[in-house]
């Protein structure tokens, strides 16, 4: 009699079937900054693949509402550089002048807080400087920046360092050297020394109120 067979047919297990989770774009009326709303669709388009410029127009086009949508009025969506027209004409309508004499009126005024480090202020400094001065020239903006970045400095002692030390070099140099001032007087800063006050500097009426209430 042959050995029963030890050969085990293959279990088959089911077809694992993944299942595509697409974000839907935020509306965009126009009532917010369109900018906000340019980084917003780029992440969901990345997210959901869109990568080609016919899937990223008719999603764009799809996402405009209100206000927003009469930029679509005449638009021919069927261009090569159809994304990138619809974006300028959003910045047109919902940027535009009053954006940059913002971002103007906040670029002269700006200083740094008490909060904010070097790094930070450089860069607030910068995106302030490329939405109002778009078109500048690179001599232009090094030196806006430059004498922004020494007037708004929390530290008058390293404003008047920079002036001193800095006055031939870049704003990228001039941030450099604000990093090596601000990173050598930091720890050489002498502590706050705290004084603890004796018992004979204290109102001696107060100190009868102590003793009587101890009794």
């Amino acid at each position: 009699m042959p050995p029963p067979s030890t050969t085990s047919t293959p279990s088959t297990s089911p077809p694992v079937v993944l299942v595509r989770q697409f974000q839907t774009v935020r509306p965009y009326s126009g009532k917010t900054s369109w900018k906000l709303f340019c980084d917003h669709f780029c992440r969901v388009a990345k997210v959901n693949s869109w990568t080609t410029p016919e899937e990223q127009i008719q999603f764009l086009m799809l996402s405009l509402e209100c206000a927003a949508a009469e930029v679509l009025r005449d638009f021919d969506g069927t261009q090569p550089t159809a994304v990138d027209d619809l974006w300028q004409h959003l910045a047109h309508r919902f940027g535009g002048v009053d954006e940059m004499r913002e971002a103007m009126r906040e670029f002269d005024a700006r200083r740094q807080s008490d909060t904010e480090s070097l790094v930070e202020f450089e860069q607030a400094l910068r995106s302030l400087y490329k939405v109002a001065w778009p078109t500048a020239s690179s001599e232009t903006r090094d030196a806006s920046l430059k004498r922004r970045f020494e007037e708004g400095l929390l530290s008058p002692e390293l404003t008047q360092y920079l002036r001193l030390h800095c006055r031939d070099l870049t704003f990228e140099q001039t941030v450099e050297k604000a990093h090596i001032y601000h990173s050598t007087t930091d720890g050489t800063k002498p502590k706050k020394a705290i004084r603890f006050m004796a018992e004979s500097d204290a109102d001696p009426n107060v100190l009868l109120i102590n003793h009587l209430k101890s009794i």
